[in-house]
């Protein structure tokens, strides 16, 4: 017979404006024309005015309102959509998680 390993991956990740975090964003104030804060986004709908914009090697990443941002050592690999991110993940208490050394 063949098996598969299930894979059991423990990740770190915020939600974007629910969540503190260790990681800076930006509010899109301090990035973004005053006359376009008050447009709509087209991934979300949600006014430009309420993301954040995280610095990657040679930009701006733009972040919608609660959005999931996965990182690691202080750096950001993935920024998930809040729908996309509730399938795909299960939040774990930290009395859950057991480290072996």
């Amino acid at each position: 017979m063949i098996y598969k390993e299930r894979k059991f991956n423990l990740i770190r990740a915020f939600q974007f404006g629910v969540d503190d975090n260790e990681l800076e964003v930006l509010p899109a104030t301090d990035l973004v024309d005053p006359p376009q804060l008050n447009t709509h986004c087209t991934q979300c709908g949600q006014l430009i005015r309420n993301h954040g914009f995280l610095k990657n090697d040679r930009s701006y990443e733009m972040v919608c309102p609660g959005d999931f941002i996965i990182y690691e050592n202080r750096k950001v690999i993935n920024i998930v959509s809040n729908d996309a991110f509730k399938k795909a993940y299960v939040k774990m208490e930290i009395e859950d998680v057991c480290v072996i050394e």
